[in-house]
């Protein structure tokens, strides 16, 4: 929505991708910019490319269901408007789930350039411990939000981004629920050979996404919590484990939400 200020470049990385055998579809949610001429420009020119043009705008986390429940293909990436990548990005995620038959993610090395503070900061990969239990655990506390734009078998992203959005009261750290039943499940393939490049544009606490207020904050932290638990209630990790993975939910919902001890701090003192 109104991203034309970066689109341009966005869609030239796509476009300039190593391999060529993938579809475009660009979801404008009816902006008042230059976005659609920018994205029917590049439609226009290269056959790949699809502009869906909503009428109205709607919600943001509806407009990215819409986009994996509309999609027809077997794998499946989001692309924010001002998000780059390395040129070899999709060949290297799309080998990884060809050779992963159990994954149903593949994720690579994040890099986060924060335009406003002139700052980047790489996220590598890592390798996976020996073991279910650590494997999730190393999945849950090593991961990064920006996986969520890495790429998914598109049958399970689409049933399992709605359930985290239906979920959470706020679109805040719906990326961070979506992932979560990934790593449960330990299906998760990991390639180092590429990177998907996140670009900030202003300070995330200003953002029209962010939380209003503390008494939000604790409702969001809450339904994370439930439904990551729930979650492990349902997988097939044995009665030990699920106690285990309940007690590093604590610290989890409070990393991948809001700090636990901040939110209480403010609670206590009044703020």
């Amino acid at each position: 929505y109104n991203g034309g200020h970066y689109l341009g470049e966005s869609l030239e990385c796509l476009r300039t991708q190593t391999y060529r055998d993938f579809q475009v579809n660009i979801f404008d949610n009816a902006s008042t910019d230059e976005t659609n001429d920018i994205a029917s420009g590049f439609a226009e020119r290269d056959a790949r490319f699809k502009v869906i043009r909503r009428l109205e705008t709607i919600p943001m986390g509806d407009n990215f269901t819409k986009a994996a429940e509309d999609s027809d293909c077997d794998y499946f990436a989001w692309r924010a408007d001002d998000d780059l990548s390395a040129p070899d990005f999709v060949e290297h995620l799309v080998e990884a789930l060809d050779s992963s038959p159990q994954a149903d993610l593949a994720v690579c090395n994040i890099r986060t350039e924060k335009v406003y503070r002139n700052k980047t900061n790489i996220h590598p990969v890592f390798e996976l411990p020996n073991g279910r239990l650590r494997q999730t655990i190393a999945l849950m506390f090593g991961s990064h939000a920006s996986w969520i734009y890495c790429m998914f078998r598109r049958d399970k992203i689409a049933t399992r981004y709605k359930a985290a959005i239906d979920a959470l009261p706020h679109v805040w750290a719906t990326d961070h629920a979506t992932l979560f039943p990934f790593f449960l499940d330990r299906a998760v393939a990991i390639t180092c050979r590429t990177e998907f490049i996140q670009r900030i544009g202003g300070d995330p606490s200003r953002s029209p996404y962010s939380p209003a207020d503390s008494a939000l904050e604790w409702e969001i932290y809450g339904a994370f919590y439930r439904f990551c638990a729930d979650h492990v209630d349902r997988s097939d990790f044995n009665p030990m484990e699920r106690r285990l993975l309940k007690v590093a939910l604590v610290r989890y919902a409070s990393k991948r939400t809001f700090r636990f001890q901040k939110m209480l701090w403010h609670k206590l003192s009044g703020h």
